[in-house]
């Protein structure tokens, strides 16, 4: 199970984009605009009481976590962090010498230990699927031709222009 980068496009997005990462590495394709559409959040962004809230809307149990840089370890993966006191990530990979997030301001990020711990405030959210969890793929994509419906002719006059005269 690997979470996917989810890129936000406002500062205020970064924990409804931490989430849609964590439902897409579980299996459900929800995205950032449905993310938005379904759970509207102020420009002051979610508290971590928001995350937890709109997470079990989607259909995971939720353990939210004070912990310290020794029991990052321990803790079941992909799962979102506080960063930098006013950010969320999704932790992917903890190891010895490196520790893999996916920031939802910038990709994929690797730290040492050390890096990590001057950003990282000491809160974790688990998220685990539930029965309510309903795997989904991601919406189809709207075509061309779907919004505009058979354009008889186009052809021949894109030709007739491209061809000098």
């Amino acid at each position: 199970m690997r979470a996917r980068p989810i890129v936000q496009s406002e500062a205020s997005e970064c924990g409804l984009a931490s989430l849609a990462m964590v439902a897409d590495a579980h299996g459900m394709r929800i995205g950032l605009a449905e993310m938005r559409r379904r759970f509207p959040l102020s420009l002051k962004g979610a508290k971590l009481s928001h995350l937890i809230h709109i997470a079990q809307q989607l259909g995971f149990a939720t353990r939210p976590l004070r912990l310290d840089m020794d029991h990052l370890g321990q803790l079941k993966l992909p799962c979102v962090v506080h960063w930098d006191l006013n950010h969320f990530v999704v932790l992917i990979k903890v190891g010895r010498s490196k520790i893999t997030l996916l920031d939802p301001a910038f990709g994929e990020k690797i730290f040492s230990p050390s890096e990590f711990s001057e950003h990282f405030t000491g809160i974790a959210l688990e998220l685990t699927p539930t029965a309510e969890f309903k795997p989904q793929r991601a919406p189809s994509r709207i075509t061309v031709r779907q919004l505009t419906g058979p354009m008889r002719g186009l052809g021949s006059i894109l030709f007739r222009y491209a061809t000098p005269a």
